[in-house]
């Protein structure tokens, strides 16, 4: 696997572009490979240094694991409202470390929020039948609002965005996937909890350490 200087120095004009949208934004979020080869979606951070791209990793997570049995990954920086929408969610999951007893409820909260391709589709439905309606009732002008909405929902399904779509993410509507995201590090959270229960004097978390994103061993 190439690291980042060979790449820098085989398209620096790309490398320089993709390290600006990386510096933009505290947040990644980064793809690793399960054992069974499903993907695993985990926060982290990256900075390069001495030429070289870095992730911060604790040396037992699981993303850490994952890499150092494939080091295939994926990393994403965000755009305004997905930084936005990704701090929040890195917010919720501290106050639930400090407190697991609440996850269920959280859990219980996800399972019935709304993503935004939910919105997207019942957003569509609902202006589209007015449209039709109105078109039928009223005026045939109307008619050309149906079509309007059904023509970005046709966008939406080929290309994986309309117009739409920026407005609903200032409103705060998620992804599937980073709902399922906060999920499985809830999830994770109320696991270690159970599987390592804080000792009666309080428990020492320790330092993560930096490692190479392409270099775990």
């Amino acid at each position: 696997m190439a690291s980042w200087s060979e790449f820098a120095a085989a398209a620096p004009a790309l490398a320089e572009r993709v390290q600006e949208r990386f510096d933009a934004h505290k947040h990644k979020t980064m793809a690793t490979l399960r054992k069974d080869g499903s993907p695993r979606i985990s926060g982290t951070e990256c900075q390069f240094e001495d030429g070289e791209l870095w992730i911060g990793s604790m040396w037992k997570a699981v993303k850490a694991l994952d890499l150092q049995r494939d080091p295939r990954y994926a990393m994403h920086s965000a755009t305004e409202d997905n930084s936005r929408i990704r701090d929040e969610m890195m917010q919720r999951l501290d106050y639930f470390r400090a407190h697991p007893e609440q996850i269920g409820k959280r859990i219980k909260e996800l399972n019935e929020e709304w993503d935004i391709e939910r919105a997207l589709a019942t957003g569509s439905s609902c202006l589209s039948l007015l449209g039709l309606a109105l078109g039928l009732r009223r005026h045939r002008r109307w008619l050309g609002l149906a079509i309007g909405v059904q023509s970005f929902y046709l966008q939406h399904s080929i290309q994986g965005w309309c117009p739409p779509l920026p407005m609903l993410r200032r409103l705060g509507f998620r992804t599937p996937m980073e709902i399922e995201l906060e999920r499985a590090a809830l999830k994770d959270i109320r696991e270690g909890v159970s599987e390592n229960p804080a000792p009666p004097g309080g428990l020492d978390c320790g330092i993560g350490r930096q490692v190479r994103a392409e270099e775990i061993h």
